[in-house]
């Protein structure tokens, strides 16, 4: 994270099928360095004085970037579709929808390896970059369900800063999960879910998947202008689909309970966030994060103050800097989990400039074995054993910087 930081950002820290189906037929790629990308896609980034691109299919015969030289190098390089990096609208946030709006996914038909590809297009005075499109992968080491002690809550004074805000004075704060899914309808998590009132449609403060003529939410339309339908809780970027539950639990459900399970509610555990208002922006599953920057864009123009990314890469692309930036700009801070490989290699998202970057500590108050370390490393929290919301009405203990970030 950069040390530019501004201190009131940090007292407030203290106190469509479209895409999957381009993802389906790419094969995940491990490089010698250790990161994983996608067979088949690369990101692109177009200069501020370049003309937006016409996106498409280039298997028709009169498709064209509106580029001479970008038409070549597409037919050189075997590219066969042009699609926007983000799928919906940003409407709050001027300099990030700017940015955002000039990024593009290139798909392949895998002629070529894709690292050519990219190096091929990077030399193009029409493109501020062209990088591959980067997979990470979750940070945490499963640990076997257990009841237990949430330990961490006192190590790090959560009682003390309970007495100074709790309750309905958190309501206002708002936490971006951009993760696996999350289980909105967990009797510890519903109770503090974020509702977009727009899309709410029958106004009852939850989301009821459900056909708005049987009187759920579901009317297939647009109601807030931001690009996605029926987002009442948040939406599934990965899936494109208003749904943005775990299929089973893995990580999305944990983390969201971390950071604000329902507390002085009388079931479960307490999370450190008390009553603040979890969005659930699903990125991807299985252990993959396809989709976790466009989350972060997602949270950041529903008015997240907080985006948690409990994922990460050891590789640092130009394109994840600049919406960290940008989302930091527009006054949003990502948390983001340092990684689990106990060494001192920079993690990204956690590695970029203006992202708090948390390691992981044990109960008694040491460095996690596993964590990641370095100078580059912002804080340290609890990331051992930590109690958490799992699978319906279950709990769990899992261990990681996943943890640890949210925390």
């Amino acid at each position: 994270m950069s040390h530019s930081l501004s201190k009131g950002i940090m007292a407030l820290f203290v106190v469509s099928l479209v895409f999957s189906a381009s993802i389906s037929s790419a094969e995940i790629i491990r490089s010698p360095e250790g990161y994983l990308f996608l067979s088949n896609q690369m990101v692109v980034g177009i200069t501020k004085s370049c003309p937006k691109l016409n996106i498409g299919d280039l298997s028709s015969t009169d498709y064209t970037t509106g580029i001479p030289s970008l038409d070549n190098l597409c037919l050189q390089n075997g590219i066969i579709k042009i699609e926007p990096w983000y799928k919906g609208k940003v409407r709050n946030a001027k300099d990030l929808k700017e940015v955002v709006e000039r990024m593009y996914i290139f798909t392949s038909d895998e002629r070529k390896d894709i690292r050519e590809i990219v190096n091929a297009f990077s030399g193009n005075q029409n493109l501020e970059y062209a990088e591959l499109y980067d997979i990470p992968v979750t940070s945490y080491n499963p640990n076997d369900p257990l009841k237990a002690q949430q330990w961490f809550l006192a190590t790090i004074n959560a009682y003390e800063a309970w007495d100074v805000i709790r309750g309905d004075t958190t309501k206002a704060v708002i936490i971006g999960i951009s993760d696996t899914g999350v289980d909105y309808v967990h009797p510890d998590l519903e109770p503090n879910m974020w509702i977009n009132t727009a899309e709410d449609i029958n106004g009852n403060g939850v989301f009821d998947n459900f056909d708005e003529g049987q009187g759920g939410d579901l009317n297939y339309y647009d109601d807030d202008g931001n690009g996605y339908n029926d987002d009442v809780v948040g939406y599934d970027l990965y899936r494109s689909d208003p749904d943005p539950a775990e299929e089973t639990p893995e990580h999305g459900t944990h983390v969201a309970g971390d950071a604000s399970e329902a507390t002085d509610n009388g079931i479960g555990g307490a999370g450190v966030g008390f009553s603040a208002r979890i969005i659930a922006a699903r990125a991807g599953g299985g252990g993959y994060i396809y989709q976790g920057y466009q989350a972060i864009v997602y949270c950041v123009d529903q008015g997240a103050h907080f985006v948690n990314c409990s994922w990460g890469s050891y590789s640092g692309g130009s394109y994840g800097q600049t919406i960290i930036t940008n989302a930091f700009n527009a006054g949003c801070l990502v948390i983001a989990a340092a990684g689990n490989d106990n060494v001192s290699t920079r993690h990204y998202p956690s590695g970029y400039e203006n992202c708090l970057a948390v390691a992981a500590t044990q109960q008694n108050d040491i460095r996690a074995s596993f964590t990641n370390y370095g100078d580059w490393i912002d804080v340290s929290s609890p990331g051992v054993t930590i109690y958490s919301t799992w699978g319906t009405n279950s709990y769990a203990n899992l261990d990681g910087t996943s943890m640890a970030s949210p925390v």
